[in-house]
């Protein structure tokens, strides 16, 4: 099997795909498994691939087991999945190990696997140990143990070496035949025999004296690599690690360099004078709050590099150099007042669209955020307690914000009588709030619903006011009328999904009554009515 036969890529994805053994895919109602490898870069997807693969008979041997114990289907598969992703986690820490060694050499690597791994079947273990042994063999007549059989002690060892570690042993194997002599393989329990101090190493190929042999000054650590690394360990959401590839792309692009190694607080400099003056494709200079941001998204690439050795250096080349704002040249998002409030709700009411009928009204009387607005489904929009309710939690679908952003928000009396509910029974079961509302280019519903909602604030109904944010400032507004109903610091943050007691002792402890609706209900009530334009 090729070393990139178990690769497939999903748009900018790679995924590791397996053939399940004929008799055990009954077992699991699928003849393939496919998982995800959470990178969009082919030679960490293969690396990653190549390490896993060593490790799929114990996927059939588990399948076994636990078919043999009547296990459900759906947990069979649950436990399969879940020994993948320890597997993979495994596999890249093999990796950043690998990135890190003294004379790591890329296309070595890439070698080491497909000729170590070109025939691997993972279906037919002794055919796998009989290709490994052969290359077991033949690695241990190149070094001159020309008396190596099938049974001796060295080939045993180095095949079943060859078949748990495939890729970094023959990359060792590969430096030594190359003559580097002080190389060592970053692996546990290396069997001295194979990789014997330099003075006792026999000699493996003869030394060309007419191409002297050069050293690297330095180790080479591509920035792509570090930042591919770094968005596995931390598993970020499609449209952050986009926006993370966007200003990497751009600061390689700039300054010329790719080798992290190399780069100086000079360049840092250089990238952020050149971002300055450049145009948005609106034709506005970049501002410098974007550049602000871009900038910490490099330190902190280079903070974990250095933190996870792949990096050293005495001081982060992008600390200090963000550029600075005068006060009061940027003015904040402001709520909507109540007359802005009124006349937004009233012509939501003559709107046919679904998501610009009920939207303001969602917004204006629970302070959602727009991306958890539109990720509500049906079922949650519930009664708890006899209290109407939405049941904010984070699912699958649906990444909340942070862990205090759950929470159960009462319904205000305004949006009942408005006829919300009826329009949320009108649903069909599991539907999304606003179905028709469909994921940009980010596989983020918020995203289009922000156009739609802006241009409709902002042109249709001539509310232009640069410091209103026609979706967040409905949460301003929601946070200055609970303030104004008389709701303590706690009830508000419950309400508004901030961590409880900010800036206090009690700073991260409990949950207070983010989920006690009977609590909070007492301050929606108290709240005034906007449509009635009881709010100034």
């Amino acid at each position: 099997m090729r070393a990139g036969s178990n690769l497939l890529k999903r748009g900018d994805r790679w995924f590791f795909r397996c053939r399940i053994p004929s008799g055990l895919s009954v077992f699991i109602n699928r003849q393939e498994i496919v998982y995800t490898l959470r990178t969009n870069r082919k030679e960490v997807a293969s690396f990653l691939a190549s390490a896993i693969r060593l490790r799929t008979k114990g996927y059939w041997q588990d399948i076994e087991i636990m078919a043999a114990n009547n296990i459900a289907k759906h947990t069979i598969t649950e436990q399969i999945q879940k020994r993948f992703q320890e597997d993979l986690e495994h596999a890249f820490k093999q990796y950043v190990a690998m990135l890190t060694a003294p004379n790591y050499n890329s296309s070595l690597q890439r070698d080491a696997e497909e000729n170590n791994l070109a025939n691997f079947s993972q279906d037919n273990h002794e055919r796998n140990m009989s290709v490994f042994m052969q290359h077991a063999l033949k690695m241990l007549r190149e070094a001159g143990y020309d008396d190596a059989t099938e049974n001796s002690q060295r080939a045993r060892v180095l095949s079943a070496y060859l078949a748990e570690r495939a890729g970094l042993l023959a990359e060792a194997r590969l430096h030594w035949i190359d003559g580097e002599e002080e190389y060592r393989p970053q692996l546990r329990d290396l069997p001295e025999e194979l990789f014997p101090p330099p003075q006792h190493k026999k000699t493996l190929i003869k030394e060309d004296v007419s191409k002297p042999q050069t050293k690297p000054s330095h180790t080479h650590v591509p920035i792509r690599d570090i930042l591919t690394a770094f968005m596995t360990e931390r598993d970020f959401l499609e449209k952050s690690q986009k926006e993370r590839i966007r200003v990497v792309d751009t600061f390689c692009d700039i300054t010329k360099k790719d080798d992290a190694t190399t780069v100086t607080a000079e360049d840092a400099i250089l990238w952020k004078k050149t971002r300055l003056g450049t145009k948005t494709f609106k034709g506005e200079n970049v501002k410098p709050q974007t550049i602000k941001r871009d900038l910490s998204v490099l330190k902190s690439l280079w903070d974990w590099g250095k933190a996870n050795r792949l990096l050293s250096f005495t001081e982060n080349p992008f600390r200090g150099i963000a550029p600075r704002q005068k006060k009061g040249t940027v003015d904040p998002v402001r709520p909507y007042t109540g007359k802005e409030a009124k006349w937004i709700l009233e012509n939501s009411r003559c709107n046919r669209k679904p998501f610009l009928r009920w939207a303001p009204w969602v917004l204006a009387y629970t302070g959602l955020r727009l991306k958890e607005l539109m990720y509500l489904r049906k079922e949650h929009i519930c009664i708890i307690k006899d209290i109407n309710v939405i049941n904010l939690i984070a699912t699958k679908d649906r990444p909340l914000k942070t862990p205090q952003s759950s929470r159960i928000i009462p319904l205000h009396k305004d949006l009942i009588k408005e006829g919300f509910l009826t329009y949320v029974d009108s649903l069909q079961n599991g539907s999304l709030l606003f179905p028709e509302i469909t994921p940009d280019t980010n596989n983020d519903l918020s995203g289009n619903a922000s156009k739609l909602l802006g241009y409709w604030i902002r042109k249709k109904l001539h509310i232009d006011d640069p410091t209103l944010s026609p979706a967040h400032s409905w949460r301003h507004l929601f946070i200055d009328m609970v303030a104004m109903a008389g709701a303590t610091p706690d009830i508000a943050d419950a309400l508004s999904g901030h961590e409880v007691g900010t800036g206090s002792a009690r700073s991260g402890y409990g949950e207070g009554a983010r989920r006690k609706p009977w609590e909070t209900v007492k301050i929606i009530e108290k709240m005034k009515s906007l449509i009635n334009g009881e709010w100034e």
